[in-house]
């Protein structure tokens, strides 16, 4: 019986693998990788950037997993990075609809980028800068960089 348990939760992990796998593989490869080369060669097949895209989320996942070995740290660190620059545009998009965002790269990754300088800095020197976690200058610079964006004139 303990094995059965086991073999089970084995599964279930491997299963849960496999599909998350998979997702971020296509994720990355073809609404990444093959939309940024499509413009530049206008190739017509996604599938090797989708294996690349595994190639590069397998060694992300693993990069994380070994810097990051608690798993309930690895979401807090990851959503404290990420969620910054996804929020603030999202409810933009919600509630703005006919208002596109300028320059919407920038105003994604810049607040991201944000967060992941804090935390580094935060890991470097053993605190944060005014003791502020990295989701706070992230969001704060997002906010700023959408009402920028929305003043901006249309071109």
């Amino acid at each position: 019986i303990t094995g059965l348990f086991f073999v089970g939760i084995f599964s279930t992990i491997m299963s849960t693998l496999d599909s998350f796998g998979l997702i971020s593989a296509s994720t990355f490869g073809r609404d990444i990788m093959w939309r940024i080369e499509n413009k530049l060669t206008n190739s017509k097949d996604p599938i090797a950037h989708i294996r690349k895209g595994f190639i590069i989320t397998i060694f992300l996942s693993i990069l994380l997993v070994m810097s990051i070995p608690s798993v309930v740290k690895l979401w807090y660190v990851t959503g404290s990075i990420i969620i910054p620059g996804l929020l603030i545009p999202f409810l933009h998009s919600l509630y703005e609809p006919k208002k596109p965002l300028k320059k919407p790269v920038a105003v994604l990754t810049i607040p991201v980028c944000v967060s992941f300088l804090w935390y580094i800095h935060g890991q470097l020197s053993g605190s944060y800068l005014l003791n502020l976690e990295p989701f706070y200058p992230g969001i704060s610079i997002s906010g700023v960089l959408i009402i920028i964006s929305s003043k901006v004139k249309q071109d």
